[in-house]
């Protein structure tokens, strides 16, 4: 497990990094079995630095459109 918090309080591109290390060493993708992950479209999860780190070690990263997770998360 793991805690951290940014001086805003929110959570920022380089938390995002750091939580998907840990996700990684617990869900263990490959490029050969990827796994699918379903994001908010939160800006934190927008970055450069973010994809290439998912595309690196299989993490297929899908955005939902904003404003909408509270309807399509049960799909």
């Amino acid at each position: 497990m793991i805690a951290a918090v940014s001086d805003s309080g929110w959570i920022n591109e380089h938390l995002f990094i750091d939580w998907l290390h840990h996700f990684i060493s617990i869900a263990k993708p490959t490029r050969e079995n990827p796994i699918l992950l379903i994001l908010d479209n939160h800006k934190s999860h927008i970055s450069i630095e973010s994809y290439s780190f998912c595309r690196k070690y299989g993490i297929i990263m899908l955005s939902l459109p904003p404003s909408t997770s509270h309807r399509l998360h049960s799909l």
